[in-house]
């Protein structure tokens, strides 16, 4: 048994995990290490794929800002802590449905890029990436 799986009125049965992934090629240097580069849109740029419910996504949102683990569960108890979990996810969601990519241009940062084939371009400031 798990630690603390077996209890006076029960056992604990289901154990899962969350996993955080991406592809190797897509950052040739630099690359991700901890959750808060997944909401760093500007060291980290590309499309970002979450789980369609709560659960992680609001964690991890809120570690993104560099609360401990520690703080999380009491902080999303609160107001402040879902506005502060919605709002980065927010950023994400707003620029989809807008038409736009999702991402944030390494340019001027600004979610407004839009692709035309392999490349995008910023409807902002005109920069764009991944064109041949």
């Amino acid at each position: 048994f798990i630690d603390g799986a077996l209890t006076e009125c029960g056992v604990a049965q289901i154990v899962y995990a969350t996993v955080a992934a991406y592809h190797r090629d897509a950052f040739p240097g630099e690359r991700p290490a901890r959750i808060r580069d997944l909401f760093d849109v500007h060291r980290f740029p590309g499309t970002r794929a979450l789980q369609r419910g709560p659960e992680a996504n609001l964690e991890w949102a809120l570690r993104s800002y560099g609360v401990p683990r520690q703080e999380l569960y009491q902080l999303l108890s609160t107001e402040r802590g879902l506005r502060l979990a919605f709002e980065r996810l927010d950023r994400i969601r707003e620029a989809r449905i807008k038409g736009y990519e999702g991402d944030a241009c390494g340019e001027c940062g600004n979610f407004t890029l839009v692709r035309n084939g392999t490349c995008l371009k910023c409807v902002t400031c005109g920069a764009t990436s991944g064109c041949s």
